[in-house]
């Protein structure tokens, strides 16, 4: 305090602390020169020490540069004893906070000129290329009855200053707060942008109007759920919210950043376009001019959207002998059978010769249930032919399953979506027996396969006995529900009817990894690798990630590590291949000689992979938060 009071003495007189937080102490000041009140933040002495004043103050400097209504603007940054502080416009008023504390959840027309306010600073910020990272109630500070964000450009400039996260984990705080994270800041995504403050802004949307934070528990169950769980509709808790309104914040807290809106500036057009009397409260008085020119940027912003939407992901290389194939559609009585069973049969009957490739079935579902798809409903072949193609597939197979007591029917159709062939269609009828419907349903779509590559193609499941191979599919099924016991379960059952059936002892194998049943490893082990020629080129590929040799054979972690490796970059639409590489950087990186850092970048990465393929898998998400935990020292 000594050393800050001396280095500034010239400039500003410190008259009393008013407050500290997790980054900074803040201190009530005044300018000698300017003769005003200043606030000045210090950074916290063990922060300041992780970080390196000099390259902080670069780093800040960013942020001073924005000079908005709605922002509380830098006024001037040092060092003093190797602690970096910056200095503020002392606000008279209150932070958010505190109003929410003395009032609760807010009335439409309070509320909505604060949010209006937050997402215009956002709007400005982001146009100028800076990301808050910490939106909140105590960054916004509530005078004279406007809003202004605080703080802008600090999560940043310590992120950038550290060179990531990583550096963090001496200075015990983490970059943003667990309440108002966006589940790319909870699992640490290097390609975080603007959308995360839209959805710290949607959770103060929530909490505005509700008076709570749509999660709440410790730290890692509030992490969790930002990842995991869907929020409470607003409107279910709050009946007057308007339509529009309501909509807007459920997209904000949407998952995936994609699906939120992509600017700030839209925020601010749905809450000025409210009707009635909440409109004129909410939006402020503007010429002619300055609504021309609104729309001319809102025109650009548009634009510029698209542009990006277009050249953010550019669209996979499609694999000639890749076929994605999706759930059928199941209607009538049909014993209970499922459409995604049918996927799961398919993959694992491809046979062990032969160059045809069916995208992962856990990856094939989850993508096309994130683009609409459910059970009873098909999606339009456009619809899915845009999943097939993200998938690197250039066949999609889509059918129907229709039953009645005594007959079932399946038809399947094949599309080509490079337009080479026409699609083609096959039916085939049957008793209404379940393992039965498998058996069709297996040459149903092996006569499409024989179409397709002029031969056919002879099931690695023909001599599976019907009871091993029902209880493997509803082992699978279990296992995309992150279901790892009922799973093992299954398996196990498929496994009393068969004893040597390589795809179920596989799927154990990795079932009991999750539920640490490690007498069973062993035997599945040796029952997998002997009957290994049961299984496909990519399922043999999987094995030998879990495996990378003979049960009997000792090998290193650098080569279990590099084994995963080749196996999941040529599996690569394969979740489960993934996860093994990061489970491998994470649990055993540093012990073969992997430097920390590069160990946690790699698993983050694989984890990431993971869930892009597969959003919900529980212990890819578990992972994520562990990793954030820890970088965190929460």
């Amino acid at each position: 305090m000594h050393e800050l009071r001396d280095a500034i003495s010239d400039r500003y007189t410190i008259e009393r602390e008013i407050g500290a937080g997790g980054m900074a102490t803040v201190y009530l000041a005044h300018d000698v020169r300017h003769h005003r009140k200043v606030a000045i933040k210090v950074l916290r002495q063990d922060l300041a020490a992780s970080v390196g004043a000099d390259r902080f103050l670069r780093e800040i400097d960013i942020a001073a540069q924005l000079q908005h209504p709605h922002v509380v603007g830098l006024l001037d940054s040092g060092e003093a004893g190797g602690q970096p502080f910056f200095v503020m416009p002392f606000i008279s008023g209150e932070t958010l906070r505190a109003v929410l504390i003395r009032k609760g959840k807010l009335p439409l027309d309070v509320a909505i000129p604060i949010l209006r306010a937050i997402a215009d600073a956002l709007a400005y910020a982001h146009r100028n290329r800076v990301v808050h990272r910490d939106v909140k109630p105590e960054n916004v500070l509530i005078s004279e009855g406007h809003a202004l964000v605080a703080d802008f450009g600090i999560a940043r400039a310590i992120s950038d200053a550290t060179g990531g996260a990583q550096t963090l984990t001496t200075a015990g705080m983490s970059l943003g707060t667990p309440a108002y994270m966006a589940p790319e800041q909870v699992t640490a995504d290097p390609q975080l942008d603007h959308r995360a403050d839209i959805y710290s802004w949607g959770i103060v949307a929530y909490e505005l109007l509700t008076g709570a934070v749509p999660f709440s528990g410790n730290t890692a169950q509030v992490m969790a759920a930002h990842v995991t769980a869907d929020p409470r509709d607003v409107s279910a808790t709050r009946a007057d919210v308007p339509p529009a309104l309501r909509a807007l914040i459920m997209r904000c807290l949407a998952k995936v950043p994609d699906q939120r809106p992509q600017h700030a500036e839209e925020l601010v057009t749905v809450l000025d376009g409210l009707s009635g009397p909440l409109a004129a409260v909410a939006a402020a008085p503007r010429s002619r001019r300055n609504g021309i020119m609104a729309a001319i940027t809102s025109l650009v912003a548009v634009a510029i959207a698209g542009w990006l939407l277009l050249h953010r992901h550019p669209q996979p290389v499609l694999n000639p002998e890749a076929i994605a194939v999706f759930p059928f559609r199941v209607s009538g009585d049909t014993a209970g059978l499922h459409g995604e069973a049918i996927v799961d049969l398919v993959e694992g009957a491809i046979p062990a010769q032969g160059t045809t490739h069916i995208i992962s079935a856990q990856a094939a579902i989850s993508a096309w249930k994130r683009a609409g798809g459910a059970a009873g409903a098909e999606l339009s072949d456009s619809d899915a032919a845009n999943v097939a193609r993200r998938l690197g597939a250039s066949t999609m197979i889509q059918g129907s399953m229709v039953g009645s007591r005594s007959a079932i029917q399946l038809t399947a159709r094949s599309i080509d979506l490079s337009g080479h062939r026409p699609p083609q269609t096959a039916t085939i009828t049957g008793r209404a027996d379940s393992g039965l419907t498998f058996m069709l349903a297996w040459r149903l779509t092996s006569r499409l396969l024989a179409q397709r590559a002029g031969e056919d193609p002879a099931s690695s499941l023909d001599s599976i006995p019907l009871p091993a191979l029902l209880a493997y599919l509803d082992g699978k099924q279990a296992m995309r529900r992150s279901d790892f016991d009922g799973a093992y379960q299954a398996f196990s059952k498929a496994l009393q009817s068969d004893s040597t059936f390589a795809l179920a002892a596989m799927n154990r194998l990795i079932a009991s990894g999750f539920v640490f049943d490690l007498p069973a490893q062993g035997s599945d082990r040796r029952v997998a690798w002997v009957n290994r020629g049961q299984l496909s080129h990519r399922d043999r590929l999987l094995l030998k990630s879990i495996q990378s040799a003979a049960p009997d054979q000792l090998t290193s972690g650098r080569e279990d590590l590099d084994s995963a490796i080749a196996a999941a970059t040529e599996l690569n639409d394969q979740p489960l291949a993934w996860f093994g590489v990061g489970d491998l950087y994470y649990h055993i990186g540093g012990q073969i000689d992997v430097p920390v850092p590069e160990a946690i970048a790699q698993a983050r990465a694989a984890f990431r992979r993971t869930r892009e393929l597969a959003p919900d898998f529980g212990p890819a998400i578990s992972h994520q938060i562990d990793i954030a935990l820890d970088m965190a020292d929460t």
